[in-house]
């Protein structure tokens, strides 16, 4: 018996992927390339022998998809790069979690996408940077002998194919770091997402996790061309802190891209309410179904329901004012400030509420502060939410507690949605807060509380914020910090990242 006639259904759907993947996947596939190669003939198939197209290449390392912010940052970024004028190849490594699967299934189909497994050198790999990580800075030279290593695993992933420009867009791997230093690039550059100094310092739980991750990529900090903070006073901050690691000119910036899109969709800004003004008179509900999808996308309906629901539910019957802050809750987003400082709000202003969107390790202690501070019954603790805008838009106010920040996307998405907001002062809420009638607190709870209060006395009033005129300016200083060095579109005519395909 034969796969059509046992599953005639997989059989079809197999030959349909053939076809379209493997056309020319007959048995005689290596006998026309020897005819081609050996013996001069003329191949009936496809023979390309220039790969250029104009366009600058770009490699990207991704990160390790998990659902944070770096996350989706780099996938708003290759959502806005323009396929015409930049051939993008993405890079990550496999992995089986759910989470992961779902980001990478939104990366836009434009994108290559190059899929690390470990492969026959991974022992060797992390002995080396193991080696490397426990290196003291002023012999690095001792630990640069595995450079063939490295360079070997650079070409078994993508063999000659050479680019204008390499970028590690995550910057806490040391692993990854030592990869894409070793590309075929002409310009290098990688990602400080945070103030790194002290994110490498933090403690959680009398362990600092990010420290020898981040050491040993502050060592390979020579290896790179730029530095790219995401905003300008996070580069001042990292330029000055992370001196000893590199020159102060390899510092540079260019923020973060805001999905605009994603979130006023989110919020409901871009929801129809009837705009084909229906009226149907049918009999069964099947007949319903059937006209309402010729107008509406189903999947949008349920969002909506999802949506209204979510907001009913948690702010329908509120009476006062609604405080929102939407983070990761972990030590340096500091919501025990903001906690403490609305239990100074609760006893002035009763109604008031608090909703904390987000998950993270500290989410019990959390939890047990606001009880003991006698403000549970006020205070919402959602989780993660796969859309927090629905949320965040039915509330009235946004604050930010952190310590600190890399640039507060978050910020910027509350100033989509016109929020109102009030930030703690970290190194780079100036430039997240510029021209957006907020108001800016000192980092402790005494001053967050005041601030709260200024809202519910009326006196902060955001002010209009155009976030297309943002994102053009964020592509462009984001051509400028990865290709500023390289060469002009075509100039080189050396083989693109298309020849991996080829």
């Amino acid at each position: 018996m034969d796969l059509s006639s046992a599953f005639p259904e997989e059989a079809a759907r197999f030959d349909e992927l053939a076809a379209q993947l493997t056309p020319r996947d007959d048995g005689s596939a290596s006998a026309r390339v020897l005819d081609v190669v050996f013996r001069g003939r003329e191949s009936e198939g496809r023979v390309i022998r220039g790969f250029a197209d104009g366009r600058r290449t770009l490699v990207l390392y991704l990160g390790g998809l998990i659902t944070n912010g770096i996350t989706s940052s780099v996938l708003n970024l290759l959502n806005r790069i323009d396929p015409e004028k930049v051939d993008v190849t993405a890079l990550y490594y496999r992995s089986g979690q759910q989470d992961r699967l779902d980001n990478a299934a939104l990366i836009p189909p434009h994108v290559r996408q190059v899929i690390r497994d470990q492969g026959s050198l991974q022992l060797p790999l992390l002995g080396s940077m193991q080696e490397f990580d426990a290196t003291p800075v002023g012999d690095l030279a001792a630990a640069d002998r595995d450079t063939a290593l490295w360079s070997w695993e650079w070409r078994r992933l993508f063999g000659h194919a050479r680019f204008d420009a390499a970028v590690d867009f995550s910057g806490y791997s040391s692993y990854w770091a030592r990869i894409m230093a070793h590309a075929e690039a002409d310009r290098k550059a990688v990602w400080l997402h945070n103030d790194l100094e002290a994110d490498a310092m933090r403690e959680v739980d009398g362990a600092r996790p990010h420290f020898n991750n981040l050491t040993g990529v502050f060592k390979l900090y020579h290896d790179y061309d730029a530095l790219v903070s995401v905003s300008p006073d996070l580069r001042e901050i990292n330029a000055e802190s992370l001196s000893r690691y590199a020159e102060p000119e390899r510092f540079i910036s260019a923020r973060n891209v805001i999905d605009v899109d994603r979130v006023r969709n989110g919020a409901g800004r871009s929801t129809a309410t009837n705009p084909h003004a229906l009226s149907i008179d049918v009999r069964t509900l099947s007949d319903a179904v059937a006209e309402i999808g010729k107008h509406y996308s189903f999947d949008e309906l349920i969002s909506e329901a999802s949506r209204q629901a979510l907001v009913g539910g948690l702010l329908g019957a509120q009476k006062g004012k609604t405080f929102v802050t939407v983070g990761r809750l972990s030590p340096e987003k500091n919501q025990a400030r903001l906690l403490r400082a609305f239990a100074e709000v609760s006893a002035e202003e009763p109604d008031a509420r608090l909703v904390i969107i987000g998950d993270g390790p500290l989410s019990d202690e959390l939890r047990e502060l606001a009880v003991s501070l006698g403000v549970a019954g006020s205070v919402e603790f959602t989780g993660r939410l796969r859309n927090p805008y629905a949320l965040m838009s039915g509330c009235d106010c946004f604050v930010l507690s952190s310590d600190y920040e890399g640039q507060p996307i978050v910020i910027l998405e509350a100033r989509v949605l016109g929020l109102p907001i009030v930030t703690t002062r970290f190194g780079s809420a100036a430039s997240a807060m510029d021209g957006s009638g907020g108001l800016i607190v000192d980092c402790d709870e005494t001053a967050l509380a005041e601030g709260m209060k200024k809202f519910l006395a009326g006196e902060i009033t955001p002010t209009a914020f155009d976030p297309d005129v943002y994102n053009a300016e964020v592509i462009g200083e984001f051509e400028a910090a990865v290709f500023a060095m390289g060469p002009s579109e075509g100039e080189k005519g050396k083989e693109s990242a298309d020849s991996m395909a080829g």
